[in-house]
């Protein structure tokens, strides 16, 4: 199954809205929403780790990659058991999840862990394999503990120069496909509520000082 937009859109495409210096950030509105959403997301999620392990959180980062193509339904049941197997392991873990579609147009996954235990790397590598296995998919899936959040962060979300700068192709998911974006809901969601607004304004006071926060409060203007 094709997962992709086949021509995708190089600018943001919302209408009737005038952006003040930024574009929509949906990642599969158009390459450059996509840019944007990136760097949110990855200084974001750096935080996040960062946050995660300096309160005493086991931090794992990975990728899997299905060793053949799958469709929407076999994509959505490999996440649902690989949650279920999740729950099973001791102490709370939280996942964190972002899909890319390869050359190939293979759907693949990188991803994040944090536990207030410690994580065998072999037990969390046995539930994502048993998971895609019983949808008839083989995987390989490589698991170790970040050194640099920043660097893992920047990967995971496609926020490095070569994408930036148009040298590699990011392939956005079609809107009628399956979320880009996945993982545990709830308490034992990745981000809690409010820890993105937090960070994202903490981020910006600290790169911008005072102008990080009247930037926050510009308001969307509606044109003719």
């Amino acid at each position: 199954m094709r997962f992709h937009q086949p021509k995708p859109h190089k600018v943001c495409q919302s209408r009737g809205v005038q952006r003040l210096g930024s574009r929509c950030r949906n990642h599969k509105c158009s390459l450059d929403c996509r840019s944007a959403w990136a760097h949110k997301e990855s200084v974001l999620t750096a935080r996040q780790l960062s946050e995660l392990a300096d309160s005493g959180m086991y931090v794992l980062c990975g990728t899997t990659n299905p060793l053949a193509n799958a469709d929407a339904g076999q994509v959505a049941s490999a996440r649902r058991l690989i949650l279920n197997g999740l729950k099973g392991l001791p102490g709370v873990v939280r996942l964190y999840s972002v899909s890319e579609i390869a050359r190939n147009h293979r759907l693949h996954d990188h991803w994040l862990m944090a536990s207030d235990c410690k994580l065998a790397i072999s037990r969390v590598k046995t539930i994502i394999r048993k998971a895609w296995r019983a949808v008839g998919v083989e995987t390989r899936t490589k698991a170790e503990v970040p050194r640099d959040f920043t660097a893992v962060s920047n990967y995971m979300h496609k926020n490095i120069r070569d994408v930036r700068e148009g040298n590699r192709f990011v392939r956005l998911f079609a809107k009628e496909t399956v979320d880009m974006v996945w993982g545990s809901c709830g308490p034992r969601a990745f981000f809690l509520k409010g820890d993105k607004a937090r960070h994202w304004l903490e981020y910006r006071n600290e790169r911008f000082g005072g102008l990080g926060r009247v930037r926050n409060r510009l308001r969307v203007v509606r044109v003719a």
